[in-house]
C-alpha cells in the first residue's frame, strides 16, 4: 500500500505529465485520437482535489513529526500557484500549473525524507 507521500507524488506527477504532454499530443494531430476529453478545464480541477487533499493529509501530519515548515511552504506555495494558473493566469497557465506541480511533488519528496530520517512509520493511505 502506498503511503501518503508517495500518493501526493504520483498524482501530483501525473498531473504534470498531462499538462507537458497534451499541447505536444494536440500540436501532432492526436485529436484524431479521442484524447480531447483531456484537453478540457474540468480535467484539471479533477485533478485538483485529489492533490489538495493528499497534501493536507501528509504534510500537517509529517510536520507534527520533522518540525520542518520547508514541505509545507513548498506545497502552499504550489497551491497558490496551481489555483491561480487555473482561476486567473490564462495565457501561461498551463506553465503555472508544471511549476506548481514541480513544487507539490517536492514537497512530497522532502517531506518523506525527513520523515524517513526520523525513523517514523507513518499511517498508510
Amino acid at each position: 500500500m502506498l503511503n501518503k507521500d508517495t500518493a501526493g507524488i504520483i498524482c501530483s506527477g501525473l498531473c504534470l505529465i498531462h499538462c507537458l504532454s497534451m499541447p505536444v499530443l494536440m500540436t501532432l494531430g492526436a485529436s484524431g485520437l479521442s484524447l480531447s476529453f483531456l484537453e478540457k478545464e474540468w480535467i484539471h480541477w479533477a485533478f485538483l482535489v485529489p492533490i489538495l487533499l493528499l497534501i493536507s493529509l501528509s504534510l500537517p501530519q509529517g510536520f507534527n513529526v520533522h518540525l520542518n515548515k520547508v514541505p509545507l511552504t513548498l506545497a502552499l506555495s504550489g497551491c497558490l500557484i496551481l489555483i491561480a494558473g487555473l482561476t486567473v493566469i490564462t495565457s501561461y497557465g498551463e506553465w503555472f500549473i508544471v511549476m506548481a506541480s514541480m513544487l507539490i511533488i517536492l514537497a512530497h519528496y522532502y517531506n518523506r525524507k525527513l520523515l524517513g530520517l526520523k525513523k517514523y512509520d507513518y499511517k498508510r493511505v
